[in-house]
């Protein structure tokens, strides 16, 4: 072999050790080892009892003023005997034309559902910043873990092209042999080898899809998955509310339900049944997630949110149907 031949192949020796080394150092590319999704927990200002709603709903007192609705939610947050009052304040006001005891009772009076509903909207307003946080962490997460991916396939499609690139050096190199073609088997070895390494590689580079441990101890998703609050995510005026059939138009299902609903049947969720093997982690109090697991979480957290943002414009209709 000649010497320019021998330092072709020598060359390619190099350039395919260096390559193999890049390939290997690859996968030792690893996310931070757990990101915590977690997120300041929901505030909780009204404890209340709750009436039987059939009762309410036949008390013709109230369903003349309010609509069922706005009773179920004021039902939640211990207001009926408040607005009862405050409709036998206004009808005896009426009666009698002008008194200045009576105008300043019903003052006091609308002062202090005023309160209790401007409280209600605080609590519904830091359940939105959590679940808006977690789904902002989310976000952030996958974005990070795609550019680590595309990171990673473009430096296992790089290491494919300089495999092909030394292999061909190596053929080249032990084709020339002082001038002459040479005929022997180990060309063909090299051409073959390096081209299905080189091929491997861009398979690989195909196939990547990394993982990120994320931690989620306080899980919203678990909560209305299990039908449970135990965890109590959700204050006991929100987790009723999410509960009653009586707040979905033409349906007796409740909130909850409905997310379940949509979370079924939904394409870019559980419609795709390859996503339920997914559901352990996503309950749980955290494990290992690709950017379609992220994303399936952020879009699962986004139904939830959309039912809490109904309960806040339930309460805009209580404040709207008792002034």
């Amino acid at each position: 072999m000649k010497k320019s031949s021998y330092s072709i192949f020598k060359f390619g020796i190099l350039i395919i050790i260096l390559g193999l080394i890049q390939s290997c150092s690859i996968s030792k590319k690893l996310m931070p080892v757990v990101i915590d999704t977690d997120c300041p927990p929901v505030m909780d200002y009204i404890t209340s009892d709750f009436f039987q709603l059939d009762s309410l709903f036949a008390d013709t007192f109230l369903t003349s003023t309010y609509s069922n609705k706005s009773i179920v939610v004021a039902n939640a947050y211990g207001l009926i005997n408040d607005i009862r009052d405050l409709k036998t304040l206004k009808n005896t006001e009426i009666k009698l034309n002008s008194n200045d005891s009576i105008r300043l009772a019903i003052i006091e009076k609308a002062r202090k559902i005023d309160k209790t509903l401007n409280l209600a909207t605080l609590e519904i307003q830091t359940l939105q910043t959590f679940l808006s946080c977690n789904n902002l962490k989310l976000i952030r997460t996958k974005t990070d873990l795609a550019a680590l991916n595309d990171k990673t396939r473009s430096a296992y499609t790089n290491s494919a092209i300089i495999l092909g690139v030394a292999s061909s050096a190596l053929v080249a190199g032990a084709v020339l042999s002082d001038g002459e073609l040479n005929s022997g088997s180990f060309k063909d070895w090299v051409g073959i080898a390096g081209g299905l390494v080189a091929a491997g590689l861009a398979v690989i580079s195909e196939r990547v899809n990394k993982k990120v441990s994320l931690s989620h101890t306080h899980n919203a998703i678990a909560s209305i998955w299990n039908d449970n609050n135990d965890q109590g995510i959700f204050t006991d005026n929100t987790w009723y509310l999410l509960n009653q059939p009586s707040l979905v138009d033409s349906s007796e299902l409740s909130m909850r339900d409905l997310i379940m609903r949509t979370w079924e049947t939904s394409k870019s969720m559980l419609q795709d049944k390859d996503h339920m093997k997914y559901i352990p982690t996503i309950i749980g109090d955290g494990g290992k997630y690709t950017e379609e697991m992220i994303q399936l979480r952020m879009d699962m957290l986004e139904e939830v949110k959309q039912s809490v943002e109904e309960i806040s414009r339930l309460l805009s209709l209580l404040t709207y149907e008792n002034n």
